[in-house]
């Protein structure tokens, strides 16, 4: 998603606030989400908190992101069930802009 030293909005492209979040997702700055079709997609709007010595989105928010999506994407509706990630390994093919 677009930095937020622009005038971008989120929700006038029909993303969401992901509401029901605590702790690390709102120290991020907090998390969207949007339907597409049958997919949901996250993002993160980004600042200059997330960037690291280079002025780019940091990789290791970029792992966080993919991270915290992949927990709401395999989570099972209704089973209430605590998940946490066992490993994650992320391999970068070019930096973010």
């Amino acid at each position: 998603m677009p930095d937020t030293n622009s005038d971008y909005d989120p929700a006038q492209e029909g993303w969401q606030r992901m509401e029901d979040e605590f702790g690390y997702p709102l120290r991020m700055g907090g998390f969207w989400k949007k339907r597409d079709g049958d997919q949901t997609l996250y993002g993160l709007l980004t600042d200059e908190r997330h960037r690291n010595r280079n002025h780019r989105v940091h990789g290791g928010v970029v792992a966080g992101l993919a991270d915290h999506a992949l927990g709401y994407t395999t989570v099972d509706p209704g089973q209430g069930r605590a998940q946490v990630t066992v490993q994650l390994d992320v391999q970068f093919v070019a930096s973010p802009h």
